[in-house]
């Protein structure tokens, strides 16, 4: 298995997201969302627009987000060649 299958694997097995902001006082903030909807590297979670992420989004668009896996044994991810 290539990294790029290795990748679409991972990427259609995730539930959860962090994606990290910078509040409007330069604060950095980070929360843990759910996953809608993935396509590609375009994703979709669920958030209340008045929650503080999706305030920060709205003035501050550049945000950084990271997911992970529990190494069960069964991942096909040990590592990427990057």
């Amino acid at each position: 298995m290539n990294d790029q299958e290795k990748l679409r694997i991972f990427l259609v097995e995730q539930k959860y997201i962090t994606v990290a902001v910078t509040l409007d006082d330069g604060t950095p903030w980070a929360a843990t969302v759910r996953i809608k909807r993935q396509s590609g590297n375009v994703f979709e979670w669920d958030s209340f627009l008045t929650a503080e992420h999706s305030k920060a989004i709205a003035t501050h668009p550049s945000i950084a987000m990271t997911m992970f896996t529990a190494d069960d044994g069964n991942t096909p991810i040990d590592h990427l060649d990057t």
